[in-house]
């Protein structure tokens, strides 16, 4: 059961976790695994670009964790939760830069840096809801 005062910190991670987490890796995911590197460039490009797409346009993977920051970041660093969704974030966001330096990327690396961000916004659900208690620190 989660304190009161914890659910509107919960609530904005449960809406993180759907549109940050989940929809950072469904343009790569959705690729052929031996898809030219021009496709994947795109894809990667869409994933944060236009992370999630609803009746009032697109928002960048950028864009939905400066909302989480503007609006959440004091409660989030209360509870020590901040930092580690914050890591995984900057990781992910990072690809963009890759992108545009026309560095070479590889699909596994991105994927795996993307779903860090469901994994870890996930993990600390799942401790705020009490799922969590059984794992070592080292999982945290």
């Amino acid at each position: 059961m989660v304190m009161k005062s914890l659910e509107p910190l919960l609530d904005a991670l449960l809406d993180l976790q759907h549109d940050l987490g989940k929809y950072l890796t469904l343009p790569i995911a959705w690729l052929p695994e031996d898809c030219p590197e021009s496709e994947l460039r795109q894809a990667v490009l869409k994933a944060l670009q236009e992370t999630r797409t609803g009746p009032s346009g697109n928002r960048s993977a950028q864009e939905i964790w400066s909302s989480f920051v503007t609006t959440h970041s004091t409660e989030a660093k209360a509870h020590a939760v901040f930092d580690r969704i914050q890591q995984a974030v900057e990781q992910a966001l990072a690809w963009e830069g890759q992108i545009n330096d026309n560095k070479p990327i590889q699909r596994t690396a991105v994927l795996q840096d993307f779903r860090a961000v469901a994994q870890v916004i996930t993990t600390i659900i799942r401790e705020m809801q009490g799922d969590g208690e059984t794992q070592s620190s080292t999982d945290r």
